[in-house]
């Protein structure tokens, strides 16, 4: 994706790019809810998260697509945290750490996390903020 393109989920379970000055529009479908979280890898691949308990992995050009299956609920919130590692947060109340290029979940973190999270920040090369219970900050070491 260039940095004249917005990909945005939209309440049909569709992923929208849009380019911002050209016009340009392209819709592309997969999740069968809502999309609630998207994250940009790289120019090229953006992950999507969705109602639908799933995280699709986008190939854009050209078009490949790779499910990552492990929440039981809804996917809320992606961040991206290296070249093929991505962090998803779910409502069933885990964050999970994804390898995207072989669909591997490598950890499940479920101690003391917020229902309400929506918030998830990589501070160094194997570290993350996000909220705990009873308005307490975790900080988590992924190794």
């Amino acid at each position: 994706m260039s940095k004249t393109r917005i990909a945005i989920g939209l309440n049909d379970d569709s992923v929208e790019i849009r380019g911002l000055f050209d016009g340009y529009k392209s819709g592309l479908q997969v999740h069968t809810d809502q999309v609630l979280s998207i994250a940009k890898i790289n120019s090229n691949i953006i992950v999507t998260g969705s109602k639908d308990h799933s995280i699709t992995v986008w190939q854009l050009s050209p078009l490949k697509i790779k499910y990552l299956k492990g929440h039981t609920y809804w996917v809320s919130y992606l961040i991206k945290f290296s070249k093929n590692l991505i962090i998803s947060r779910s409502d069933d109340k885990s964050i999970k750490i994804w390898n995207i290029t072989n669909r591997n979940c490598l950890k499940t973190l479920y101690d003391d996390i917020s229902p309400f999270c929506k918030c998830i920040v990589k501070i160094s090369k194997n570290q993350i903020i996000s909220e705990g219970k009873k308005n307490t900050i975790k900080i988590t070491n992924l190794n």
